[in-house]
């Protein structure tokens, strides 16, 4: 059986923006995986709690500028390669209010990563992918916020585009993204 949760995420801004759209779009060619929007996944709450666009209208505008370390992968569908980055208090209280505002559980631990391709692939691929792309920058600001509902957790292709935009808080997203 499957369940929902909505998702809050913060999108890059700027050149790195631009950046992170243009290496999901390779990517998703290169290995037929789906396009999606570049993001931070903030917080993620039940999808019985209180509705998106009230806790987006409460939470401040975030001006998030997070450290990036490196290009990793796993196992794990939802992290099959995506950039690492740094945690800081700024992100933390974003978290926080979220939680709070939204209802969701004390039990989320943040692990601030953006993906790059949601998609199965042999280890020796993403290693290499890993190796091959090069960041050409230190730091990633994050401006807005928008709510995601998805199945929880996401592990297929097919699931990820099902994602549905659902309320935005100065958000960049493009719809049909």
């Amino acid at each position: 059986m499957s369940s929902y949760a909505i998702a809050y995420w913060s999108m890059p801004a700027g050149a790195a923006r631009e950046f992170f759209d243009s290496i999901i779009r390779e990517l998703a060619r290169r290995f037929h995986a789906p396009v999606f929007e570049p993001h931070l996944t903030v917080f993620v709450a039940p999808e019985c709690s209180r509705p998106p666009r009230e806790v987006l209208s409460e939470v401040p505008s975030p001006d998030l500028v997070l450290v990036s370390r490196e290009i990793d992968w796993s196992k794990k569908f939802t992290e099959t390669l995506f950039v690492c980055f740094e945690r800081n208090q700024t992100l933390l209280d974003l978290v926080e209010v979220i939680r709070k505002l939204s209802g969701g559980s004390e039990q989320y631990q943040i692990d601030p990563h953006l993906s790059l391709i949601y998609k199965k692939l042999p280890a020796k691929t993403k290693r290499a992918l890993a190796e091959e792309i090069q960041l050409p920058f230190s730091e990633v600001r994050f401006k807005g916020i928008c709510a995601m509902h998805c199945k929880s957790p996401t592990k297929t292709v097919d699931d990820v585009r099902q994602w549905k935009l659902l309320a935005t808080q100065n958000s960049t997203i493009r719809k049909g993204a």
